[in-house]
């Protein structure tokens, strides 16, 4: 997977997340391309891959509410990630 403006191509990487979560941010490590993080309806993920195509999903937890997650932020300056929430306010996690 190639990063600013490179080749993308569509592939299934819901991995082991919850069924029927609705993505509603995304935000790839640019530090890493091989790690990214998702935020949803309940709250963040962050995924690992080897390859691209196959994805290994953790919950966010760092005292992150179960809460919809509307932006993300990856700080490769302050190793943070930034989640936004619905009507919960702005979390710094590590990353």
């Amino acid at each position: 997977m190639a990063l600013s403006g490179g080749r993308w191509s569509a592939a299934d990487a819901t991995g082991d997340l919850p069924a029927g979560a609705w993505v509603r941010s995304l935000a790839i490590d640019p530090s890493n391309p091989s790690v990214a993080y998702i935020g949803h309806l309940s709250g963040a993920f962050r995924g690992t891959s080897a390859n691209g195509k196959t994805w290994t999903w953790q919950r966010v937890t760092d005292g992150l509410p179960s809460v919809e997650v509307t932006d993300i932020a990856v700080s490769v300056k302050n190793n943070a990630v930034y989640l936004a929430t619905w009507g919960r306010g702005l979390y710094q996690v590590a990353k």
